[in-house]
């Protein structure tokens, strides 16, 4: 039992960031293929497609900000949750799946002539999606990993009120942040909207 308290000490030991990221590396390598595969199927996967995100600057930026919130709030809920692990995974799957498909359908539509529109106004903000949604699920990891060691320890005491508020603020300063890139994105959007 000590063991397994000490693989899922969530607050000393810290989920490697790079994992993450090679999760999300692998959703877009799958998310790419999925998209040569099939013109049609999961439309839902197109979120990044700059003309899909809406027409105007408003609309670019409440769609953008509803996809990230949605994400971060998720998190949020499983981080509370003993089990959460498995789905923080999954999520940065989805995540990445979400990028690679968006890309190759622009790719799939348009041929080199999409690039443009990727380099400027995918890739910035998959990039910045990206870095909330691994900050996200590595505070889900974390926390979650913190309750399943309580819960599956002898220990009775509390972990306090303070750890709990820690992770609140974390949480509501990636819903800034995401407030941040959502209207970057729409500002881009606006910016360059010839690419689109």
């Amino acid at each position: 039992m000590k063991n397994i308290s000490n693989f899922t000490d969530g607050q000393k030991k810290k989920p490697s960031a790079l994992i993450f990221l090679i999760i999300v590396l692998a959703g877009v390598t799958a998310g790419s293929f999925i998209r040569t595969g099939s013109s049609s199927a999961l439309q839902f996967l197109n979120d990044f497609v700059p003309s899909r995100c809406g027409n105007t600057v408003y609309e670019v930026f409440i769609n953008s900000f509803i996809r990230l919130s949605v994400f971060t709030v998720t998190a949020f809920v499983l981080g509370i949750w003993a089990f959460g692990q498995p789905f923080g995974v999954l999520m940065l799957v989805y995540r990445g799946l979400e990028i690679g498909s968006s890309t190759a359908l622009i790719y799939s539509s348009r041929g080199l002539s999409g690039l443009p529109e990727v380099l400027v106004l995918v890739l910035p903000k998959a990039l910045a999606v990206t870095a909330v949604s691994v900050l996200a699920v590595r505070e889900l990891m974390r926390s979650s990993c913190g309750i399943l060691k309580y819960v599956l320890s002898d220990c009775t005491e509390s972990t306090g009120r303070g750890t709990f508020r820690l992770y609140c603020i974390k949480f509501a300063v990636l819903m800034i942040i995401s407030l941040i890139i959502s209207a970057g994105d729409a500002f881009m959007n606006y910016l360059f909207s010839s690419l689109r």
